[in-house]
């Protein structure tokens, strides 16, 4: 059987599912979006304080189980410094899983496109309108969001990104749809999956709730999830129509420590080979030419690594650390070589009288290199068969700054009492260090020559009623001719509106 009979099969039996099912209209939303900030920074603070217990580095998440965790809990025992935390989520579980249509509408403008982008930055184009639906059922899930952009940069002004289809069958997700991902526990970047291009349309299938093994050998796991997709990527590419499949497994084995294993594999497309024999090659790792395959069956472009998030208490102070490791290439000792690296810290602070701030300092490097030092210039996000590399829709899929690339950041994420939240961060480029890129399609996105830059981006929202404003500054200190810019400001606003 074919892949894309594979693939029709699966999306046809999601669709009966669905159909079979509309009729049971108990509404609630069923995953919280990559998309908000400060809403990721108050479930980080209530999983910092053991109040969730289920894994959060792995998004977008269920809501049955932060929704599970939150109703065990007692308002009278929460601490005075995370009641506002607290009521914000609840709020937000709330309004997700309230008995009613839900419907919003979003206005973004703005004077250039986005280079950079960080968890939630979903408005990457000048002009965007956007109209969604919600409609969610006991067991299915349904989300309509249109949208309109004006002159996007890769052509396609009208788009779905956002909208799916979904059914819980037992503890599980099954979806269609284009949904942002975001695989790992930095702010700045995921060097796997982010949500740096546009969502990809996929198949997917994710744990509905974390709830740990009941064998006694495997209860040491703790609370654990696990996604895996299948996705579409887009004609215009070197090999065209290719597909992507990606795996994720996340687990908490202690309340402060979480931990993900990541894979991903660009395979298939015009010409290529697309059959399950490929596919199972793909999935042990066989993908490499000279593994007994010549260039015609290579059948995919492969990363995979780990990580982790570590948080500890000292002397009453809130600390946690956190690392990336993903590997472009073959297993040397059990190790995904030629890797990518990234490491974080980051620390926490309640005022009784405005709120609470999150501050972190975050260190990426997207040059090759990791714990076995074997380092290789314009290999991360590349491929040589694969020639429009780790990328969709020309932007791509790991850290916003592309290939071979060290990056420096620090930031906060602030939350007060008046209906204000405002994150503000510095960042210290370099960029394409090596002065060199691989020829088109493929090669560092954003500079095809080294480059030394710095960022300082600020971003507030303010809320009423049923609505919100996003304010958005960028400044950079160099122009970077990328993604249609020129300039050395990005302004931005949007409105939202719920209805």
């Amino acid at each position: 059987m074919t892949y894309r009979a594979c693939f029709t099969m699966l999306k046809k039996t999601i669709l009966l599912l669905i159909l079979c099912n509309f009729s049971a209209l108990a509404f609630a939303a069923p995953f919280i979006d990559a998309n908000n900030r400060w809403l990721r920074s108050d479930i980080q603070t209530l999983a910092d304080h053991h109040i969730i217990k289920v894994p959060i580095t792995q998004w977008p998440i269920m809501w049955a189980s932060i929704g599970d965790d939150l109703d065990n809990q007692v308002l009278d025992e929460i601490p005075e410094e995370l009641l506002r935390p607290f009521k914000r989520v609840i709020k937000a579980y709330t309004l997700a899983t309230k008995t009613a249509v839900q419907n919003s509408i979003d206005i973004s403008l703005a004077n250039q496109n986005a280079i950079f982008t960080e968890f939630a930055d979903t408005q990457r184009e000048k002009v965007q309108q956007k109209i969604t639906t919600d409609i969610v059922g006991d067991k299915i899930a349904v989300r309509l969001s249109g949208s309109r952009v004006i002159n996007a940069y890769d052509g396609q002004d009208y788009r779905l990104d956002g909208s799916y289809l979904g059914y819980i069958w037992g503890n599980w997700a099954l979806s269609i749809g284009s949904v942002d991902r975001w695989w790992g526990p930095a702010w700045k970047s995921a060097h796997i999956l982010s949500s740096n291009a546009r969502p990809i349309p996929s198949l997917s299938i994710q744990r509905n709730r974390s709830t740990p093994f009941e064998s006694s050998w495997l209860r040491w796991i703790g609370p654990w999830t696990f996604e895996t997709f299948l996705g579409q990527l887009e004609n215009d590419r070197a090999i065209a129509n290719a597909k992507i499949w990606g795996a994720r497994f996340t687990f908490k084995p202690l309340e402060s420590l979480e931990i993900g294993f990541n894979r991903t594999a660009i395979w298939a497309g015009r010409g290529r080979p697309k059959d399950l024999k490929t596919f199972y090659n793909l999935f042990i790792g066989n993908d490499n030419i000279g593994q007994d395959l010549s260039r015609a069956d290579e059948p995919s472009n492969q990363q995979a690594g780990m990580d982790l998030r570590w948080h500890m208490s000292s002397a009453g102070v809130p600390a946690s650390f956190y690392m990336q490791y993903i590997g472009e290439d073959k297993l040397i000792k059990l190790i995904p070589s030629k890797a990518t690296t990234a490491y974080g810290f980051e620390t926490e602070a309640f005022f009784h009288h405005w709120g609470s701030i999150r501050a972190y300092v975050e260190y990426s490097n997207t040059a090759t290199s990791g714990f076995l030092s074997i380092r290789t210039n314009n290999t991360s996000y590349e491929h040589s068969l694969y020639r429009s590399g780790y990328r969709y829709h020309g932007r791509v899929l790991g850290a916003s700054w592309d290939n071979d690339s060290v990056v420096w950041s620090a930031g906060i994420i602030a939350s007060n009492y008046a209906n204000q939240e405002l994150a503000i961060s510095y960042s210290n480029m370099d960029l394409n260090r090596d002065n060199t890129a691989r020829a088109a399609p493929g090669g560092n996105s954003v500079t095809k020559t080294h480059l030394k830059v710095n960022t300082v981006d600020i971003r507030h929202r303010y809320y009423f009623k049923k609505s919100y404003i996003d304010t958005t500054v960028n400044i950079k200190d160099k122009n970077i001719n990328a993604f249609d810019v020129s300039g050395k400001y990005r302004i931005g606003l949007s409105y939202h509106l719920e209805f």
